[in-house]
């Protein structure tokens, strides 16, 4: 397993999708996304289906990745966010308006 200090090299490597690597890269973001998509989602199951389909579309997208150790971790989150943002249906311009409403009442309440 390669370790933290190695992360630069971790980058080289990922683009060769070395398997290696990219258990290093699960192993790094796993838990921290699944909290991220878990907090979202409020469903086990419904995590568990985004971390496979975040963490396959990494593996797929790993040739787009062009920046260093610093920006492995905003790409791998772009596409989580990715992955949920596409899980939801966009929202109605009815839903829209009646969340506007919703907040105003409740700035109204207080």
């Amino acid at each position: 397993m390669i370790s933290s200090d190695n992360k630069f090299s971790c980058c080289a490597i990922l683009k060769k999708k070395d398997r290696e690597t990219f258990d290093f890269l699960y192993a790094e973001f796993n838990s921290q996304f699944y909290g991220i998509a878990l907090q979202c989602l409020g469903d086990k199951d419904l995590a568990d289906n985004i971390m496979i389909l975040t963490f396959t579309n990494i593996w797929r997208d790993l040739e787009k990745f062009k920046g260093d150790t610093h920006q492995l971790k905003s790409f791998c989150t772009c596409i989580l966010m990715r992955s949920l943002r596409n899980h939801f249906p966009p929202a109605s311009s009815a839903e829209n308006e009646e969340i506007k409403n919703e907040k105003q009442l409740k700035t109204i309440s207080i």
